[in-house]
């Protein structure tokens, strides 16, 4: 078994659930965080003045699959969860033993 930890764009979380959903998985777990990373800052508009945030919102969804299963299950949040920005998708796969 391998554990699977996706650090996605929180305007994706529901359509990143719904694939894996059709494959029978269940995310164990998907949380709110946030932090920064290479995108360093978002611009935002504010009274007509731009200001930058240093802390981006993401959504990190948690689940446990067979160690058969990690390529296609990475490929399906690639594939539902990518905007074609910088910092997109962090994937990390740990040992679930």
């Amino acid at each position: 078994m391998k554990k699977i930890v996706a650090i996605i764009h929180p305007e994706k979380a529901d359509k990143v659930r719904c694939a894996l959903k059709k494959f029978g998985y269940l995310c164990s777990g998907i949380e709110k965080k946030k932090g920064n990373d290479k995108q360093k800052y978002t611009m935002k508009k504010n009274r007509n003045e731009n200001f930058t945030i240093g802390i981006v919102p993401k959504i990190m969804v948690e689940l446990l699959v067979e160690d058969s299963e990690v390529e296609r299950i990475v490929k399906t949040i690639v594939k539902n969860s990518d905007i074609g920005e910088i910092g997109d998708n962090k994937i990390f796969i740990h040992s679930a033993d």
